[in-house]
């Protein structure tokens, strides 16, 4: 005698219910994403709306009586300064250990160029100077190595004219990136010295640097 199969045996139920469970999770997993992919900008921009309100209130008509001037964006400006010091006035600063430690194998000849830094430009440099040279200054924090470039004192990245000299070593380093649109780039390029990789991994010191910066951007539009 033959039996036929139960279609509604429990295991058949349990299979049935655990095939649901399974579209829910699906569907939260799909809705999250959506909110994330629609949301995540409105997001960082809300959390950061004090300091992105600071920016352009310490920075934002000085940022755009030059940037009309140098012909450079002003929104990518700003974005900057907001990555860089939250646009805090006066902007703090940060020593970099290992920009340090190359600066003094520069002087020693043990590196023979470092940024277009020779031996013989460090000749009669003190270690007080070198540690100088090698913390970052002003609202977009500059390396104060950067001053050679400039054929400035290094005070002047951190004085009253901080924001001119860093836009001028932006305008002369990377200006042609931000005249043709090239923010990711140029986002990259300032932190790193480097455009934005190839593979879409940015070698930044905070992943979130370069889509940060974008962010911001949108709001100095």
């Amino acid at each position: 005698m033959s039996h036929r199969r139960n279609l509604y045996s429990p295991k058949s139920k349990r299979s049935t219910k655990s095939n649901k469970f399974k579209w829910i999770i699906l569907l939260f997993i799909l809705s999250a994403i959506y909110v994330l992919f629609f949301y995540t900008n409105d997001y960082i921009l809300n959390r950061s709306k004090y300091a992105l309100e600071n920016t352009e209130q310490n920075y934002g008509r000085e940022v755009d009586s030059l940037c009309l001037k140098m012909n450079v964006p002003k929104s990518y400006i700003k974005a900057l300064i907001m990555l860089e010091c939250s646009g805090r006035k006066p902007a703090t600063t940060r020593f970099e250990e290992h920009v340090y430690e190359k600066l003094k194998d520069v002087k020693r000849g043990k590196i023979l160029l470092f940024e277009n830094i020779s031996p013989v430009m460090l000749r009669h440099t003190s270690d007080e100077s070198l540690r100088n040279m090698a913390t970052s200054w002003g609202p977009f924090q500059i390396m104060g190595y950067k001053c050679i470039q400039l054929k400035i004192k290094l005070h002047n990245l951190a004085g009253p004219n901080a924001v001119f000299w860093g836009m001028k070593w932006i305008n002369d380093d990377y200006g042609d990136l931000l005249r043709q649109g090239r923010y990711k780039d140029a986002f990259h390029f300032h932190n790193t010295g480097k455009d934005y990789p190839l593979n879409g991994i940015p070698i930044t010191y905070d992943p979130s640097y370069v889509s940060h910066g974008l962010k911001y951007m949108t709001y100095f539009k």
